[in-house]
């Protein structure tokens, strides 16, 4: 949350973000869904998360309905159930010192999110259907435009805290970022569209 407020003071007061207790069983028991980076001091500079969700659950968060407190492992399908899932991103942050000097610590995280999302649908049968998130700032609004999301709602959590929610298919996120995802993992870009994933157009049935 140190990121966020860096560039938005006001999430010092942000409600329903959750617990640290309700966080942790989540990142124990679904260590697939979140990444840490850490410099060699062994200093935490960065992170995220990414939960694939029960299509239920998911709309909710995609609709503002379900808060991250409310969030819990009964939610997130199991390493052994494959399947198509969608999936809320939660949280894409690093140290605001590190982005003095170029973006390579957002490039090894998002490099991170792409191989994690490689090894799950290789080894483990789970492919991400569509993605939702909430962007507290200018720089994470940014991100979900790169990444050819559309704002689908606006919501004012408080008077200084404004939340956007953005979703988008997978296919229309590969397709957006085809272009570098193409040199940055291949790999991904292959399997997806080997799956059918980049032929479908936005709203259409997985």
């Amino acid at each position: 949350k140190k990121w966020i407020r860096d560039d938005n003071p006001g999430f010092g007061s942000a409600k329903n973000s959750g617990t640290v207790s309700q966080w942790m069983n989540v990142f124990r028991q679904r260590p697939q869904h979140w990444r840490l980076l850490v410099d060699e001091s062994n200093e935490i500079i960065g992170y995220w998360e990414i939960h694939l969700l029960f299509d239920e659950d998911y709309q909710q968060v995609k609709n503002g309905i379900l808060d991250e407190d409310k969030l819990n492992v009964s939610m997130m399908p199991s390493e052994d159930m494959k399947g198509v899932y969608p999936a809320y991103f939660s949280m894409f942050g690093y140290d605001v010192d590190y982005r003095k000097f170029g973006a390579p610590a957002s490039k090894i995280l998002i490099w991170s999110i792409l191989d994690t999302l490689y090894i799950q649908a290789r080894e483990h049968g789970k492919f991400v259907s569509e993605i939702t998130a909430r962007a507290w700032t200018q720089n994470g609004n940014a991100m979900c435009r790169d990444l050819g999301m559309n704002c689908i709602l606006k919501a004012n959590q408080s008077p200084n805290i404004k939340i956007d929610h953005w979703c988008g298919s997978i296919g229309l996120i590969l397709r957006s970022t085809s272009k570098k995802l193409s040199i940055e993992h291949p790999e991904l870009m292959k399997l997806y569209e080997n799956a059918g994933f980049l032929t479908r157009m936005e709203g259409d049935a997985v």
